[in-house]
């Protein structure tokens, strides 16, 4: 490394910005992904607007009655919002914003759409700009059904916080500039800026000078082409030749700021710009004293924060000033809101991608981008010029379609890949600094809204199993900091969330809530520790791994594009489908139709998701491998969720994936070739499902699915007895596991979804697929199990093919953790490989 590269220019606490350019991001890079929130009976989902370059955004929906076109219903605003972090940190899926969004939707009963924009200094601006340009285009175009379902395009407000305000600001100026690209006619009720990131060539008076010259340093990496360096329009505003604050197309605006904010000074300076420039909205100023940048997102809850979010609220039946969101109507439909939320239809079809897909087609990428050469993993060469087909997946006839394929969803260029590590750290561009402060107002949900806490109860107590259930309605004690017991509770991120009020545009937070729950002897006594996670024998869990997730999106290393589809707005099961590169939009007589791959993550039933990194990248090389279209299954976890929940939600998702729901599938998957594959718990799921599909048949709308063949990848299956060879401690574990997991298992391990060859278990013969692969590895413990498995199969009198496939020398799971490994690459050829 040279000493350009070496010397530090900006160290700003969540991220240093180097001489040579590159960045280092230590944290506000952690990620959670969308679905319902129990909580706050919202459900989100990720839509990938440009899968050039794999912007998107996160949707959020708030409980709603369904409703025809004809019925009278009364449509939500938009809320669509850009989060802070400097352009250099952050993203629509950090745990903070997804919570304070959730919060935001439920109370407001808005539809928000928060924009995923792409970061410098990897894409140097105005790249986050004409993202969030396009993002807002595309939300008041009404591509999503959602949005032109149930979104008002009369009542649109922008907000943002710290960079975000200032995308917000420039975003409102554009659309007065320039107008809309929108389809359909829409107005911005209101602009929402929260201590938005202005700055000038010249220093201000009250502006800290060594903050000033942070901000010069930062500005001029990130954006090295702006007109004019700080006096650039779309950082300073009231620059010499900045177009009109008259421009500005809300009708309200709301600008706030906090008094120990070094950036405090310019804020203001623009509220007096706006306010004298003549231009005839309604500008207000709100300040919060003794607090500094962006404080309401560390310090959540607080009473400043809450007196923040309360300004120009609801309150009671009279409407504020600048509120413009809630009518009288509005109210009354809300009291009528029933329970049912969303059918599986209407949030299926929610997702629906393919306009923005084709929209990716024309779209080339913006000046300054840094496109790096193709770096395609090498193993997707290796497995095309293999000489063996695994059977079923891929046919001659398969392959030589695949050379007739020439629509491809990309253009020529590649969009630079962002390495993203998850550590905490702030949202805005100022570290801050002091504990978090909770409010002496704070309340519990219930207490403060039972409307909202009735929904949610009703909700939950459809998803949630009695026994756990019970464990929800009870008090909790004690200091008010901790929450509730880890593991046991709502099934959302660990705390419960109570009041708060809504903004003069639509804009809320909660306050914190909640109370620390002593743990008895019980609930501290550790039955199985796995590193990844503890079972306590009380029935709750740590999970210290596992649990990370990544966005949908494109991936530039395989070209496949993902998204995240609820599939289930109850429960909030959801699927991540997968799409390979270079595919054409097939016909249903055109035979070019790919395969359909159904994947059931690992992890005991207790931990990971299909979002998981591993998992994510594993999938990708997978689809662009096989040329499969992939549905990976994000089923809920133990003991929060007890079994058979994962086995009931997988069914449900492979029941949903056949039907072709989601136009991904109706266009490009074909019923007649599916594939199940699942590894270690999602083995056994996959076993599960296929015995299911022979003893009970689809509930799939279109004719006659088949399942040509099911991957097994070292299933996890066990028994009352111990086998010979069976490690007699990992046996006595999984036996505790089970009995936490599965307490009504019939027959503890002897319960057939676990030990397919016990007594009663259905037989062998009723298994749904064409052919087989069982599949590992000579130092797993349940190597034992899943070779009985195998030779079970085999004699059962099924008549089909059943193939064996065992990695030497490597442990259980190898290939999702060592996945460049050459025995990885051997599984994978084994398994997954097409000829050229």
């Amino acid at each position: 490394m040279d000493s350009s590269s070496s010397e530090i220019l900006v160290d700003a606490g969540s991220f240093r910005l180097y001489k040579d350019g590159h960045a280092d991001r230590t944290g506000d890079m952690e990620t959670v992904p969308a679905g319902f929130d129990a909580d706050t009976g919202v459900t989100s989902k990720d839509v990938v607007i440009d899968a050039v370059t794999g912007v998107f955004v996160r949707l959020y929906l708030p409980l709603i009655q369904a409703a025809t076109d004809d019925d009278g219903k009364t449509k939500l605003p938009i809320l669509v919002f850009f989060h802070g972090g400097y352009f250099v940190v952050g993203s629509a899926s950090c745990p903070k914003r997804h919570r304070n969004i959730n919060d935001i939707v439920a109370r407001a009963r808005l539809i928000a759409v928060s924009v995923d924009y792409r970061l410098a200094p990897e894409h140097l601006l105005p790249a986050a700009y004409d993202d969030s340009w396009a993002a807002l285009n595309w939300a008041l175009s009404g591509a999503d059904p959602w949005l032109s379902e149930h979104g008002d395009t009369g009542r649109v407000f922008l907000a943002g916080v710290s960079a975000g305000g200032n995308i917000a600001h420039n975003m409102t100026i554009a659309v007065g500039v320039r107008g809309l690209d929108a389809a359909v006619p829409a107005r911005i009720e209101g602009t929402i800026l929260l201590h938005p990131s202005f700055c000038g060539e010249t220093r201000m008076e009250g502006e800290p000078e060594e903050f000033w010259e942070s901000v010069k340093k930062r500005w001029s990496i990130i954006f090295p082409d702006a007109k004019g360096g700080l006096d650039d329009p779309r950082m300073n505003p009231m620059a010499a030749g900045a177009p009109s604050l008259t421009k500005l197309a809300c009708e309200r605006m709301l600008v706030c700021a906090a008094s120990e904010d070094p950036i405090r000074p310019r804020e203001r300076a623009y509220y007096d710009a706006v306010k004298r420039s003549g231009w005839g909205g309604e500008v207000d100023w709100f300040e919060s004293e003794g607090e500094g940048h962006a404080f309401f997102v560390r310090k959540y809850g607080s009473s400043k924060a809450v007196k923040l979010m309360d300004r120009d609220a609801v309150a009671g039946d009279e409407l504020q000033r600048g509120v413009g969101v809630w009518t009288a109507e509005d109210a009354a439909a809300g009291d009528k809101l029933r329970r049912g939320a969303w059918a599986v239809e209407d949030v299926a079809t929610g997702n629906e991608l393919w306009r923005s897909v084709r929209r990716g087609q024309r779209r080339a990428l913006q000046v300054g981008d840094k496109v790096p050469a193709r770096r395609g993993p090498s193993i997707a060469k290796e497995v095309a010029t293999s000489d063996e087909l695994w059977r079923g997946v891929w046919t001659a006839e398969n392959a030589a379609a695949s050379d007739d394929l020439r629509h491809h969803i990309l253009t020529k260029h590649d969009s630079e890949d962002v390495s993203r590590e998850a550590e905490e750290s702030t949202d805005g561009e100022v570290p801050l600094e002091g504990s978090e402060e909770l409010s002496a107002e704070a309340r519990d949900y219930e207490e403060v809204s039972p409307g909202c806490s009735r929904r949610w109860k009703e909700a939950r107590n459809r998803a949630i199993p009695r026994r756990i259930r019970h464990d929800l309605e009870k008090p909790t004690d004690g200091a008010r900091a901790g929450g509730r017991k880890r593991g046991i509770g709502k099934p959302a991120f660990g705390e419960r969330w109570s009041s708060f009020s809504f903004l003069s545009a639509g804009f809320a937070t909660m306050r914190a809530g909640g109370g620390s729950s002593a743990m008895d002897s019980s609930s501290a006594e550790i039955l199985i520790d796995l590193g990844g996670f503890r079972l306590y024998k009380d029935g709750h869990a740590d999970r210290a791994g596992g649990m990370e997730s990544v966005p949908a999106g494109y991936d530039d290393e395989t070209g496949v594009t993902s998204k995240d589809v609820v599939i289930d707005a109850v429960t909030g099961v959801s699927a991540r489908l997968y799409l390979p590169p270079c595919i054409q939009p097939a016909t249903d007589d055109d035979g070019k139709k790919l395969p359909i791959l159904l994947f059931f993550h690992a992890g005991y039933f207790v931990v990971g998701s299909a979002s998981w990194p591993p998992v994510h990248r594993y999938t990708n090389s997978v689809v662009a491998s096989a040329r499969v279209v992939a549905v990976a299954v994000n089923y809920r976890l133990a003991p929060e969720h007890l079994l058979p929940t994962a086995y009931d939600d997988s069914w449900a998702a492979l029941s949903w994936a056949v039907s072709g729901a989601d136009p991904w599938l109706s266009a490009h998957g074909d019923t007649g070739r599916v594939f199940l594959s699942g590894a270690s718990a999602g083995g056994n799921i996959a076993h599960n499902m296929t015995i299911a599909v022979g003893v009970r048949g689809l509930d799939a709308v279109v004719p006659a699915p088949r399942i040509e063949g099911t991957i097994l990848l070292h299933p996890s299956f066990c028994g009352e007895t111990r086998m010979e060879v069976e490690p007699e401690e990992f046996w006595g574990g999984v036996k505790k596991r089970w009995a936490v997991i599965f307490p009504d298992a019939k027959g503890g391990l002897d319960d057939p979804r676990m030990n397919p060859m016990a007594a009663g278990a259905p037989s062998l013969t009723k298994l749904a697929c064409e052919r087989m692969l069982v599949c590992s590895a000579g130092f797993d413990p349940r190597r034992t199990r899943d070779r009985a498995y195998y030779d079970a199969v085999k004699a059962s009198g099924w008549g089909r093919e059943v193939d064996w496939f065992e990695s030497e020398g490597e442990g259980h799971h190898f290939f999702v953790d060592k996945p460049g490994s050459h025995e990885a690459s051997k599984l994978m050829e084994r398994v997954y490989v097409r000829k050229n």
